[in-house]
């Protein structure tokens, strides 16, 4: 069932590989829940691809299917052409948009096809070949996840899952996933230093595209910099030699400042040494309430 829009549907019907024998056909039955002007100019499309099932493989049509309101359609289109071959079919509802009719609908239904393809041997398909993670401070992870599916119509064998990367973990080791079984894998990036990471996650199998690879990146972000022109470097507490820091709670302690009436407020404060930044000679800084200090 696929609904009508203000920008026309979009929907598709995808099928697993199927394997036609002379005088196989797709047959299917289609309506509509209005007989209105709109629905009668709605037309369904039919695709088969020799290649894969992702949308964009679809480019070759087979047939249209113009409803004609209530009335059920019997629609049937010969796979004669591809005898032999695995083939992927799919029936599409682009629809007729509308703003008035968005509860109207096309229905698609009992559906017949040919055979489905078996393959005998395990197939490994994954829901990502590669995987990134983005950046994170050292010391900090991030995680994410990927499938491991078995096409085939034998388990799936999975002897090692390793990273080559030690920046990069995994949750599992190994498995075994069962014919058109899937298995989830975790992924943990953990970096220790400022810079961008690469690595490899290896799956060794017993399917005949082993080992397969998920391809691995993530950034740390620098926890320091410079110099600049005047020598001048840069560090943070997340560097191992960076500055050490501590939350004070003062909730339950001191007085209550009363003028202060947001983050931005700012006092100076009088050094008790002179500090020479950049080649001027301070003896205040200013203080603001959300962290920030400034010299003089």
């Amino acid at each position: 069932r696929s609904h009508y829009n203000e920008g026309g549907a979009n929907d598709w019907m995808i099928t697993e590989a199927v394997l036609p024998v002379s005088g196989d056909s797709l047959i299917f039955y289609s309506n509509s829940s209005s007989s209105d002007s709109i629905s009668l100019e709605d037309t369904l499309h039919v695709y088969v691809s020799t290649g894969g099932n992702a949308i964009a493989d679809f480019t070759t049509e087979i047939g249209e299917v113009v409803s004609q309101g209530y009335t059920n359609i019997r629609s049937a289109y010969s796979l004669e052409t591809y005898v032999g071959d695995a083939v992927y079919l799919a029936i599409v509802h682009h629809g007729s948009a509308s703003t008035t009719d968005l509860n109207d609908y096309r229905r698609v239904d009992d559906v017949l096809l040919p055979q489905r393809q078996v393959l005998q041997n395990p197939v490994v398909i994954l829901s990502a070949t590669s995987v990134d993670f983005g950046s994170t401070h050292p010391g900090y992870t991030l995680t994410e996840s990927f499938t491991i599916f078995n096409n085939g119509g034998s388990d799936l064998v999975i002897t090692d899952i390793s990273s080559d990367n030690t920046a990069f973990t995994l949750s599992a080791s190994s498995a075994t996933i069962n014919p058109y079984g899937s298995f989830g894998v975790t992924a943990v990036f953990a970096p220790t230093a400022g810079e961008s990471y690469t690595g490899n996650i290896v799956i060794t199998s017993n399917a005949a595209s082993s080992p397969d690879i998920v391809t691995l990146a993530g950034t740390g972000y620098s926890t320091w910099g410079g110099p600049d022109e005047a020598g001048y470097l840069w560090v943070n507490s997340f560097d191992d030699g960076g500055p050490s820091f501590s939350w004070i709670d003062i909730d339950t302690a001191g007085a209550t400042a009363t003028d202060i009436t947001g983050d931005d407020s700012r006092a100076s404060v009088v050094l008790p040494f002179t500090v020479e930044y950049y080649g001027v000679d301070y003896d205040t800084i200013t203080v603001v309430t959300n962290g920030w200090i400034g010299m003089g």
